[in-house]
């Protein structure tokens, strides 16, 4: 119960922190972005934490709760138009065409990890998957029943593809990302209790990736990813506030959902001027500044984005006093690009 609407649940406050830890165990342990793990011990229950904890440790060793979020999930996706990004439609698309392979009554069984990986290799096998070669930003994001149809996929819908599979046999995993390199990010499943990457394409295999660099990417981030692409590829600002709803901590999200704004002929500054805030209120800069993974690189190049984005923001509300924050973080973070200041400059007002 977030009785003060500060979007956690705080400890001390009566909002529920206490009772779920003692019930469910300790979730306060922060949840990895922006190349950085963030929250951890702060006394407040963040949205990834909960998600992330219900993934990792409670979904289907909890059969009752399990069955009951589940089922409640998969109905509001349906009736609030959400896209079915790792949820079959209620036709049954996937599941028949799965069915035509392992027989209709293979969901039913109860298998092990290893029996499983075993029968998801014979449906790709049959159905023949191969990469999407287009170019993402022409393409976009395929839904789970879409990419039944199409037989080809990009990492991630391959992803929730395993994502799927493995929940009808009530075999816990959970979508996992991580760059490659600083061009080149890649999404894979992870069974959680095996702590074993499941990698269809085996784009990893020519990368030393250590385990702890792959990610947790929950569900409502995967939601947030497929708007976030439909937004760059149509430039629409609906669907980058939708990116934004669902994956508001992320740095890149913002910065991408900002771009498409000042694309628009008519500027929302007012808009553009609250996310930026919400990252620098938000998100422990100095820590994501001080990092040195690709993640964390990627994480910068956004940051540097949004305060510029910030600079002409409020060049053009005029406000001088945010005006000021922004050029502050700009001169600290980023001094070295030769171009910071004559932007600023050109912006002073």
């Amino acid at each position: 119960n977030d009785r003060n609407k500060n979007g956690v649940i705080d400890k001390g406050a009566g909002e529920g922190y206490e009772q779920f830890t003692a019930k469910y165990g300790d979730a306060d342990t922060g949840f990895a972005i922006n190349g950085i793990v963030q929250g951890a011990g702060n006394g407040r229950l963040e949205e990834n934490e909960i998600i992330n904890h219900y993934y990792l440790n409670i979904r289907f060793k909890e059969p009752e709760e399990t069955e009951k979020i589940e089922h409640e999930l998969s109905a509001d996706i349906r009736a609030s138009g959400i896209p079915l990004v790792w949820l079959d439609d209620v036709n049954g698309t996937l599941m028949r065409r799965v069915n035509g392979v392992l027989g209709v009554d293979w969901s039913a069984q109860e298998v092990s990890a290893r029996e499983a990986l075993r029968m998801v290799r014979q449906v790709t096998k049959v159905f023949h998957f191969e990469y999407r070669a287009e170019d993402i930003s022409d393409a976009g994001y395929y839904s789970l029943p879409e990419f039944a149809r199409s037989n080809a996929g990009y990492c991630f819908e391959v992803a929730q593809f395993y994502f799927w599979f493995f929940s009808q046999l009530r075999i816990n995993t959970v979508t996992t990302g991580t760059a490659l390199s600083p061009t080149v990010s890649h999404m894979v499943v992870k069974l959680p209790a095996r702590n074993q990457i499941v990698d269809f394409f085996a784009t990893s295999a020519d990368y030393d990736i250590p385990l702890e660099q792959w990610v947790v990417y929950n569900p409502l981030q995967s939601i947030a990813e497929y708007y976030r692409i439909w937004a760059n590829a149509t430039n629409s600002a609906a669907d980058a506030d939708q990116a934004v709803i669902y994956n508001k901590h992320e740095i890149g999200t913002v910065a991408s959902a900002i771009k498409v704004y000042l694309n628009n002929a008519i500027k929302d500054y007012a808009k553009i001027i609250s996310l930026g805030e919400f990252i620098l209120q938000n998100t422990d800069i100095d820590k994501v500044m001080n990092g040195n993974s690709l993640d964390s690189k990627e994480a910068k190049s956004s940051l540097e984005f949004i305060l510029s984005a910030l600079i002409s923001s409020y060049e053009a509300t005029r406000s001088r006093s945010g005006f000021a924050r922004a050029e502050q973080l700009l001169l600290k973070h980023f001094s070295d690009n030769p171009q910071v200041r004559p932007f600023i400059e050109r912006h002073r007002f």
